[in-house]
């Protein structure tokens, strides 16, 4: 990533110079025209001023082609940051990504919860990673179908998180659980051995923005999730309020 910024930054201060070159010789010619139309005579007025409005017309060209190349500039940085906030993996949206949108939910009425595949080091180690991965695509997939209105992010591991747009506490875990009673029910098996895997279970905290800042409310979703994952699997805490998730038993 750094080259294509690099070349970025070099552009920019390129564009910058090249403004403000143009601004630099266009005021200079304009202090001198000026001083020159004060001495002028009738007939060399009409020539003086055509010079300028020719002048006037080349630096507006120069400025507008100087506007066209800030926009590409621009259309390239969103770009790169579009790529630098999503996981390479499931191609959510990652973990900057999250914290970014969830700053600009900080004064709004939202949910935020994290989702944690129970056992996901167990399952690495016994199969493979190549089967976790697949494993977190599928999860990605899922949450992102049962949850298609609202955003869905990897969060690190074997967490997900999803930026719920209602305030409303009970609607959100009831969104989240039936997120993840759906993925619990599917039976999995593993593409190399046809074993089965079985069913996966997911434990979860869910809690409301409440205009909180963005980092209060990473600490406590992050602290319901770990109430959950110390109470057992397939549990969702949602602010002090424990939910079974009615697969949890599989797997």
């Amino acid at each position: 990533m750094l080259p294509e910024i690099d070349h970025i930054t070099l552009r920019v201060l390129d564009v910058v110079g090249d403004a403000m070159a143009i601004t630099t010789d266009l005021n200079r010619e304009l202090v001198t025209a000026s001083a020159t139309l004060l001495d002028a005579s009738g007939n060399a007025v009409g020539p003086l001023l055509a010079t300028l409005l020719c002048r006037a017309e080349e630096a507006e060209a120069s400025f507008a082609q100087a506007a066209h190349r800030a926009r590409s500039i621009r259309s390239e940085l969103a770009a790169l940051q579009a790529i630098g906030q999503h996981d390479p993996l499931t191609g959510l949206i990652n973990r900057a990504g999250l914290e970014e949108r969830l700053a600009d939910h900080s004064r709004s009425q939202a949910c935020f919860a994290l989702i944690d595949i129970d056992g996901l080091r167990r399952i690495n180690g016994s199969h493979s990673v190549a089967v976790g991965d697949r494993l977190l695509k599928v999860v990605a997939r899922s949450l992102t179908d049962h949850c298609s209105a609202q955003l869905v992010g990897r969060w690190d591991g074997g967490t997900f998180a999803v930026l719920i747009e209602t305030p409303d506490l009970r609607a959100a875990a009831e969104l989240i659980s039936s997120a993840c009673e759906a993925i619990g029910a599917r039976e999995m098996k593993v593409r190399e051995s046809d074993a089965p895997l079985g069913g996966i279970s997911l434990s979860a905290g869910v809690v409301a923005v409440r205009s909180r800042a963005a980092h209060a409310v990473i600490e406590a979703v992050q602290d319901q999730l770990r109430e959950a994952k110390q109470r057992g699997r397939g549990l969702i805490s949602v602010e002090g309020t424990v939910v079974t998730i009615t697969n949890a038993d599989q797997g």
